[in-house]
């Protein structure tokens, strides 16, 4: 959602609706028996309409007119005021700290509040400073002076490692979110690849980027990682997870890491899926104040960073098994607290509101559709981009002090988000790549043997045990140590396994694939949580 509109009270002079509309600069407001505005500055100040300026000094109020800026003797940045249906006339009146802002009492209409130079302080003396006033504003009057932009489509398509996410408006001069160009600053390559430009319009979240189009295009990397348990070559070098607190996050983001590998156990399975139900039936809720649906986190975030590493262990179950994200409302609960304007997810904790969004981007990056994954990088360049805007702002004012921000699993998330490709890197990202998956219960090793590769599982009876592998070449599977049988049905990719052991205890099957088949990663244990500041 990009517009919200509150009503208030009606009262002569008092807005009767107001509205933000993130598209569009500043706030609007709906008057129905005009308006008036009080200002505190100690000096009169100048009011500026397209054809002229005048000050409290005289007893006149302006002409009809679109938009009037009132700005300040002393440094402060103007203020304007856009007319979006019948133009009015303003007058101004007052005295030293007291002035007042009014139109005639039979005016109705909306009003948008908006500084047109941003935080930039822009003094007012005399005609010279008020003509280079009236040349500064023109960059932002396009925008500031028609109706909020809407969005009135979105997809998301694939180009290899990337996702292309495209937004479409019903005009141009849309106001873009900051991310769009502080990530990259940040250290994450968005591209846009439509026609902006930047206004020199500072504000608490940047510069004021716009759309010269009805639309936005922006690229980014965002590996895939296929569905199913990924299948590495190597034995397994550490015990499994035994134990998981669904009160700890680091305990949970590494029980969800473990549950994506084909080595785990279905002890480790079932210890995930508990873990989750012990969360959605133990945690308290909160009501949201409007829908009154219930959120495990409250209104301040607390609980923000639990319910992510939630999310991402909910998605570890579900895309080991299954082709969509759609059961996770966790993630889907986090995914609304966004705003467009920042990609961020709101907590009055930062530290905790950084550690959500790199635990919900995760969550997105391993979902199987294109569109959550784009989630996944608007919090990713979220992150980034907050280091962006104090890059940006040092720029500005050299003077700042260096910030830093905590980085969770910062090492994971540019596997799967950075410009390398992962692939050829010995990190943990390499091996959730891997282009061999499993579906099941069972817990399997790929170890190299010197006639070949043997899949390495343990059987607790003689019961068949039935495993799926699915792979983007042809396998054959033949009956090895322990094995009685072996049938294996093949279609669309995936080998479905159905194996009889001869006693309870190590068994093997044999497996083989082509020699021009992709390089398989070898095993690596999930990495431990680490967040740290950088």
């Amino acid at each position: 959602m990009t517009s919200q509109t509150v009503a208030a009270g009606e009262f002569a002079g008092s807005p009767s609706k107001l509205r933000h509309d993130l598209l569009a600069p500043g706030v609007s407001m709906y008057f129905p028996q005009g308006f008036r505005f009080r200002l505190t500055s100690t000096t009169a100040p100048y009011l500026t309409w397209p054809d002229g300026s005048l000050d409290a000094n005289t007893e006149y109020a302006t002409p009809p007119a679109p938009w009037v800026v009132v700005s300040f003797r002393d440094r402060q940045p103007p203020l304007m005021l856009v007319f979006l249906g019948d133009p009015s006339g303003v007058r101004l009146t007052g005295k030293t700290g007291e002035w007042w802002i009014a139109s005639d009492a039979s005016w109705a209409g909306w009003v948008r509040v908006l500084a047109p130079l941003g935080e930039r302080p822009f003094p007012t003396l005399g005609a010279a400073d008020l003509g280079r006033l009236s040349q500064a504003i023109q960059p932002i009057l396009p925008i500031a002076t028609q109706p909020a932009a809407a969005i009135t489509g979105f997809k998301v398509t694939e180009e290899g490692p990337s996702l292309v996410a495209e937004w479409t408006f019903d005009q141009p001069h849309a106001v873009l979110p900051s991310p769009a160009y502080l990530a990259p600053i940040g250290g994450y390559g968005l591209n846009i690849g439509s026609k902006t430009q930047m206004l020199q319009v500072p504000t608490p979240h940047g510069a004021t980027l716009i759309t010269d189009e009805p639309r936005l295009v922006l690229r980014a990397i965002a590996r895939r990682v296929p569905t199913g348990r990924a299948l590495a070559l190597g034995a397994a070098q550490e015990d499994a997870l035994s134990t998981a607190s669904y009160l700890d996050v680091p305990s949970v983001t590494e029980l969800a890491l473990a549950n994506l590998s084909a080595h785990t156990e279905r002890a480790v399975r079932e210890l995930a899926e508990q873990t989750v139900i012990e969360f959605l039936s133990e945690t308290p809720y909160t009501p949201e104040p409007t829908t009154q649906q219930k959120l495990p986190f409250d209104a301040t975030g607390n609980g923000l960073d639990l319910t992510a590493s939630h999310a991402l262990l909910f998605q570890t179950t579900l895309s080991t098994v299954r082709a969509t994200s759609e059961p996770n409302s966790l993630l889907t609960s986090l995914l609304l607290r966004r705003d467009w304007l920042t990609w961020r997810l709101w907590c009055e904790d930062n530290d905790r509101r950084r550690r959500a969004m790199a635990l919900a981007s995760l969550a997105a990056a391993i979902s199987p559709e294109p569109e959550r994954r784009w989630e996944g990088v608007m919090l990713h360049a979220g992150l980034a981009a907050e280091r962006g805007l104090a890059i940006w702002r040092r720029r500005l004012n050299p003077q700042l002090p260096v910030a830093k921000h905590l980085e969770p699993l910062y090492g994971l998330r540019e596997e799967l988000f950075g410009k390398d490709d992962y692939r050829r890197s010995p990190g943990f990202g390499a091996l959730l790549s891997s282009d061999l998956r499993v579906y099941g219960d069972v817990g399997l090793q790929l170890v190299k043997v010197e006639q070949g590769h043997r899949l390495r599982f343990r059987a607790t009876d003689t019961r068949p045990i039935s495993v799926s592998l699915a792979s983007s070449f042809p396998i054959e599977i033949k009956p090895g140590k322990g094995i009685v049988s072996v049938q294996v049905t093949q279609a669309f990719g995936v080998s479905v396994v159905r194996s009889v052991p001869r006693d309870a205890g190590d068994c093997e099957l044999e497996i083989s694939w082509p020699d021009w088949a992709a390089k398989l990663p070898a095993w690596l244990a999930p990495p431990r949580y680490e967040e740290v500041q950088r």
